[in-house]
């Protein structure tokens, strides 16, 4: 099961019986007043997108102020999520277009795979040139491939 303490904001977990009470302590302050059982939201929640205070949280969490953990709680989402959204935040990772691929894009590909060619790096180079993640970039040149578009 898994506590968190309110006080120091860490997330714990106990293995084991608690005794006669059921009262977790907190293995960094010691206290068990302020812990409570930590419940993360249900997994087949519907996907949304982070509003504004939502980022605010999150750059706050970056520089220090907020612990992850408090943040996912705040919000209402798992610890997972929100460290993945800092990192995507941290590499400058926005996804900016979404949707189907353009020929001018396609053409950008084959214009960068002829002239550096399949190198280290080629993903992100490509995702920050065309404004997308390293994943669509991943997954269209594959696609391409597979087309016999590239080599």
């Amino acid at each position: 099961m898994k506590y968190i303490c309110n006080d120091c904001v860490l997330v714990f977990e106990t293995h084991g019986k608690l005794g006669p009470r059921k009262i977790a302590y907190c293995p960094n302050c010691g206290d068990n007043v302020a812990t409570t059982k930590y419940i993360t939201p249900l997994k087949k929640s519907k996907r949304r997108g982070w509003s504004k205070e939502e980022l605010d949280l999150l750059n706050r969490c970056i520089s220090g102020e907020l612990l992850i953990y408090a943040v996912a709680s705040k919000l209402g989402r798992t610890s997972k999520s929100v460290s993945r959204q800092i990192n995507r935040i941290k590499n400058n990772e926005t996804r900016l277009i979404d949707g189907a691929w353009t020929i001018k894009e396609e053409q950008i590909i084959l214009d960068y795979m002829d002239e550096f060619g399949p190198q280290k790096g080629l993903y992100k180079d490509l995702a920050n040139k065309l404004g997308r993640t390293k994943n669509q970039v991943s997954c269209k040149l594959y696609h391409m491939r597979k087309k016999g578009m590239l080599e």
